[in-house]
């Protein structure tokens, strides 16, 4: 299994939105992204690229994701998901996968 590449995404100019949605894509295994990037209709590839990116935030919004600060902390509180310390409001594997 290949590891996903990041690919002309400049993270330090990301959005509060844009950083999270690329925490979760980051964060899923690679046959889940996969499955992402088939149902938003793109070519399936190891690659996280600007298009992915904005793709996935939009079916974010369709399906009533709130990627805000706010919305990642309320989704992590709600689900019990160590919402605490130096975990709040941060995306690692467990928050992506749920």
């Amino acid at each position: 299994m290949s590891a996903l590449t990041i690919k002309d995404i400049n993270t330090d100019s990301l959005s509060v939105e844009e950083r999270y949605a690329l925490d979760i894509l980051v964060n899923l295994p690679v046959p889940q992204v996969s499955k992402l990037q088939e149902l938003m209709e793109l070519e399936v590839e190891d690659v996280i690229s600007p298009i992915i990116l904005q793709n996935f935030i939009e079916l974010c919004q369709e399906c009533g994701l709130d990627l805000s600060e706010a919305g990642v902390n309320k989704f992590k509180d709600a689900n019990k998901l160590g919402n605490t310390g130096a975990v709040r409001g941060i995306i690692g594997p467990q928050t992506a996968q749920f």
